[in-house]
């Protein structure tokens, strides 16, 4: 039976490469003791050369093997290593990989020592070496120097099975609850064998649903095809898993055994859109770059989940695409469990390069495919470099060698101009047309035209870069773009969707972004922290009710105090608002501005109301005169149009009003002056039913608030991280904007901070990240600010 053997822990590393290292008398135990993920450099949050993110650097890894691994097959793995490396084990060198992206492995066997200790030697250089993809061109991210995945030693029978591979497919009638599954199970045989034979099982929990046996091919691989009944659908909402296990017998004695995860469904892309399980499913969702602040990739399992979690669960998108480059095993499996649906590419960034450069995009290609081969969330194979040019040969072999190796998928490839050659099954066109005052989208039919599926990758992002400290105005403007072309996507089912750039802010090179290396281009911070558009994607949802307001409604944050409209996404029925307990109106999404989104925002021109109505101050004439008087001025101050600057003339003429009681009107129903409480109420409806209420007003109470992702946390087989969000908010529970405060997190044993410590909230939020260190148990975290009490976190480490 395999084994396998996390080696993550008691690695020794050195910020250079000598010669000496690979003497096999030297001692790494004077270098320091680190662990796997690791990035070489850890780096400021901006403001920083990325070239500290390319040194070299050399990892030392002593390991024993037990009795269990005489006369068996040694492998290790490795999951990522950024961007090139060489592998020794006892001084001999078993080869080099280039590409930071790929999971990779060699057979130790000839080399390891079974009865006294080895020597595991990794050479790393983080150099951005040209035509070693992505690299080349220009590249509009970062990859971070290290060993930055996990690493595992495999112990294998001589024989055993070399990967299990799983296909579903309809059945022609299709039946909802029946599926075909075909299994391929290659076989790595050290001598002729007759008397094998492989099982095959589908497990539901613990137990068995079905359960054949396999059939082994001339070219050593076991095969089989099953009509499966009763099978519940994998689906977005509903993301049911089985297990699918492989047992390799001989004389029915176990040799090998697989157990892969696996969700049966349909996918198809068609000019009238993308079909789940034969359902027609828009396709909304974000680009995601895998970069963390500090440790650029180096993040383990938590992490990874965490992103998936917050794509789906905080945002409530259906798709995410791994721009641009395979991620993380762990993002992936967390996108099974949880219904989120994934297009993966390979790596690379507009440059073609010469023929070493197509070579690696290939073994990119194969490598990704046969990888992440089973995973039911992914249902776009990226098979072109993202904005690259056509090249009819290159991409000709890329999409032969993904229908080669994955029939069951459909491949497509990213591009930014018009009419390009499409080789692929999907048309993918980054769509950066919309500015602000235009239409959302340029229609499918001008890029790709009529026949071809069609699905945007891009849009928004760098045409307006966006801070979580930006004025107000702009933050709100983000937003509006990206439900603008949320709702051009809706519009028509020529769209398969639009996914757009992106999840989180990024630091990149100089090139690019802000002048800091930072491209502010994402929904959320680096901390993956909400701007107001992640309130987009968010309101769009249906399980639970959305209510955000996105406006604060205080005139100081405006030019010539001219209150700009008033914006709330949500996905419920109808608002009211209250000032003061006083309901002012009743309020509903506006769907003439957004006519084909599910759920557009609500978006009132001012919050005036009813307030001067039902005070019955004067009569209704007059009032409705001085209501479009005051919302003149709510919207455009002293630059009112000409015919309202008339009205204001006749009021003051005619209707004896003065200055004084002018500016008594804009003081108290725009400015609230002089009121010790001016707290607004809105109140979401589902069903004519309350279901979520939010508060804004002019609250002088400061209260700090932190809380982690995780109070429970479990390493598995290396350290483990969570993040802590730490803010500052109001007394009605909203953030001051504006809040700089410094905050320090003091941790017990077992638990300590990634980063600066102490560090500043940005925009009145930050995010820490607390990572293990080797101690279980209950370990707490004190948050501090200031002379703000002191939040304590408590965890359990298991």
């Amino acid at each position: 039976m395999r084994s396998i053997h996390p080696l993550n822990h008691q690695w020794h590393f050195s910020p250079e490469f000598r010669e000496e290292y690979l003497e096999p008398t030297f001692s790494a135990d004077e270098l320091p003791e680190i662990q796997i993920p690791h990035t070489m450099t850890l780096t400021p949050f901006n403001h920083f050369d990325e070239k500290i993110t390319q040194g070299i650097g050399t990892y030392f890894r002593d390991f024993s093997l037990g009795k269990e691994a005489v006369d068996h097959r040694i492998i290790c793995r490795f999951y990522g290593v950024m961007n090139t490396c060489k592998v020794y084990v006892n001084g001999v060198c078993l080869g080099s990989h280039e590409g930071g992206y790929t999971p990779f492995e060699y057979d130790l066997t000839s080399v390891c020592l079974t009865d006294r200790q080895n020597r595991l030697l990794v050479i790393v250089d983080g150099a951005e070496t040209a035509n070693v993809p992505p690299f080349g061109g220009v590249v509009d991210y970062l990859s971070y120097s290290g060993i930055y995945r996990e690493v595992e030693l495999q112990i294998l029978e001589q024989t055993h099975l070399q990967a299990l591979y799983c296909k579903a497919a309809d059945l022609t009638p299709w039946a909802e609850d029946s599926m075909v599954l075909s299994i391929q199970a290659p076989l790595v045989k050290a001598m002729d064998m007759t008397d094998l034979k492989c099982t095959m099982e589908v497990l539901d929990g613990d137990v068995c649903h079905y359960k054949s046996e396999l059939k082994l091919t001339a070219n050593d691989t076991f095969i089989g095809s099953f009509q499966l009944k009763e099978i519940k659908r994998w689906d977005i909402d509903d993301p049911k898993q089985y297990r699918i296990r492989v047992t390799l017998l001989l004389r029915e004695i176990c040799l090998d055994q697989i157990d892969e995860w696996f969700g049966f469904r349909s996918i198809s892309f068609t000019s009238k859109g993308f079909y789940l399980n034969q359902r027609r499913v828009k396709l909304i969702g974000l680009d995601r770059h895998q970069s963390y602040p500090y440790v650029g990739y180096a993040m383990p399992r938590r992490m990874q989940e965490k992103d998936a979690e917050i794509l789906r669960f905080d945002l409530g998108c259906r798709i995410v695409r791994t721009s641009h480059y395979m991620q993380s095993d762990h993002f992936i499996r967390r996108a099974d469990e949880i219904g989120l649906l994934v297009l993966e590419e390979i790596p690379g960034w507009q440059y073609i390069g010469n023929e070493k450069f197509k070579a690696l995009s290939l073994a990119n290609l194969e490598a990704m495919i046969r990888h992440h081969y089973n995973h039911p969330s992914i249902v776009l194979w990226g098979v072109r470099i993202n904005e690259s040019p056509d090249d009819h040969d290159f991409y000709v072999e890329t999409n032969q060698l993904a229908k080669k190796l994955d029939d069951s998928r459909p491949t497509t490839g990213i591009r930014n101009f018009r009419h390009s050659e499409c080789l692929e099954d999907v048309y993918a066109y980054n769509d950066f047309s919309h500015i602000g005052d235009n239409a959302g989208l340029v229609h499918p039919n001008w890029i790709a035209g009529p026949k071809v599926p069609y699905l945007v990758t891009e849009h928004n992002g760098h045409i307006f870069p966006t801070k979580k400290t930006d004025p107000e105005m702009k933050q709100i403007e983000q937003a509006l773009r990206h439900l603008k072309v949320i709702d051009a996507a809706y519009a028509t089912n020529r769209h398969s969707g639009a996914i757009g750039w992106c999840l989180a802010d990024y630091n990149t090179h100089k090139e690019f972004g802000s002048s800091d290396r930072v491209c502010y281009h994402g929904v959320t911070d680096m901390f993956r922290l909400p701007k107001p558009a992640a309130y987009v994607y968010a309101s769009q949802r249906e399980d639970v009710p959305v209510l955000e307001v996105a406006s604060s409604n205080t005139p100081g944050e405006f030019d010539e105090i001219r209150l700009p409209e008033f914006v709330i996404f949500t996905n419920c029925d109808y608002v009211t608002i209250a000032f003061n307990g006083e309901k002012i109106g009743t309020y509903f999404p506006n769907r003439k501005r957004y006519p084909h989104l599910p759920h557009p925002p609500i978006i009132l021109p001012d919050l005036i109301g009813n307030r001067l109505e039902a005070s019955k101050t004067f009569s209704k004439r007059l009032t409705r005169q001085l209501l479009r008087a005051l919302r003149a001025y709510y919207r455009d101050g002293i630059h009112m149009p000409i015919g309202e600057k008339i009205r204001i003339a006749w009021l003051m003429l005619f209707k004896g009003f003065t200055f004084d009681k002018a500016f008594h009107l804009i003081g108290r129903y725009i400015i609230n002056w002089g009121k010790d409480l001016a707290t607004y109420t809105i109140q979401g409806y589902r069903e004519n039913q309350p279901v979520i209420t939010k508060l804004i007003g002019r609250s002088g109470t400061r209260i700090l608030k932190a809380f982690a992702d995780d109070s429970v946390i479990a390493p598995k087989g290396t350290y483990e991280v969570t993040r802590i969000v730490i803010q500052l908010e109001d007394g009605l529970g909203n953030i001051c904007r504006n809040a700089h405060d410094v905050i320090n997190v003091t941790c017990e044993n077992g638990l300590a901070v990634i980063g600066p410590n102490p560090v500043a909230l940005v925009g009145g939020s930050i995010g820490v990240y607390l990572r293990t260190t080797g101690k279980k148990g209950r370990v707490s975290a004190i948050v501090t600010s200031g002379d703000c009490p002191p939040i304590t976190l408590d965890f359990l480490i298991e």
